[in-house]
């Protein structure tokens, strides 16, 4: 009967490990996934020398005298879909590669 309790505890202490990511894991999706969407435009003439945080889910990617914005959005739930626990469901978006030279 212990053993019985004690591994229902422990199933439901382990319950909330599906929650969504801590805010550091989930900064480093969003910059891996930054990057992933721009490296192409910035292409190997300019390399990616920095990301800023100019707001909530708005970045200014940076590679000398070139610059991208760069914005993380929601991605919305499908069809019949219903909301989960998990880390944030996203998608990068970007505005024009904007270089002053």
């Amino acid at each position: 009967m212990r053993k019985r309790l004690l591994v229902a505890g422990l199933a439901l202490i382990a319950t909330p490990a599906l929650a969504a990511l801590p805010p550091h894991y989930q900064r480093q999706n969003e910059l891996e996934a930054i990057i992933a969407h721009v490296v192409e435009e910035f292409g190997i003439s300019h390399p990616i020398e920095a990301i800023i945080t100019t707001d909530t889910d708005f970045y200014e990617v940076i590679s000398g005298s070139c610059r991208m914005e760069v914005v993380i959005v929601d991605v919305p739930l499908g069809l019949g879909e219903q909301p989960a626990s998990g880390p944030r469901r996203f998608a990068v978006e970007s505005g024009p590669l904007v270089c002053d030279e």
